[in-house]
């Protein structure tokens, strides 16, 4: 197996895990948002977004906050797919030897927006805001497996 294959097979890997990250952030904001009230709601968001992880077996100060999680997550994802495109070249991924095509454009504003998503979710969890993440996820998930046919 080449760099090319380990690193596709980390940018897949990396694009399924921010995909039950934003699925997770969906549910609880869906659940929450079902059985308490819209402020005690928004109140459990933030206790959830204060929450560290792994939850088990972890001292206490070496686990990570919930969103920075999320931000590794996202930066894997990026790096590994700016590492395929440079390692693959091919216009398909965004290589150095051809033009973006309107379909990586889209993929790469999509990503944009789900970063930025995430900034402001994390700063103070709302459940438009969770969902619009999970959506803008699955949008940028699909568009991916266009590119490469």
């Amino acid at each position: 197996m080449g760099w090319y294959q380990v690193d596709a097979l980390v940018h897949l890997v990396a694009s399924l895990l921010v995909t039950g990250y934003t699925l997770f952030w969906a549910i609880m904001a869906l659940a929450l948002g079902r059985t308490a009230r819209p402020a005690e709601a928004a109140r459990l968001l933030g206790v959830v977004r204060d929450s560290r992880w792994p939850h088990v077996l972890v001292p206490f100060s070496l686990r990570l906050r919930l969103p920075t999680v999320g931000w590794l997550l996202l930066a894997v994802a990026a790096l590994s797919g700016v590492l395929a495109g440079l390692l693959g070249h091919s216009v398909a991924v965004g290589g150095m030897g051809g033009a973006m095509t309107p379909l990586l454009a889209l993929k790469l504003v999509l990503f944009v927006a789900l970063v930025a998503g995430h900034a402001l979710a994390m700063r103070r969890p709302q459940a438009p805001l969770l969902y619009m993440n999970f959506l803008l996820t699955v949008a940028i998930v699909a568009i991916s497996a266009n590119l490469m046919r």
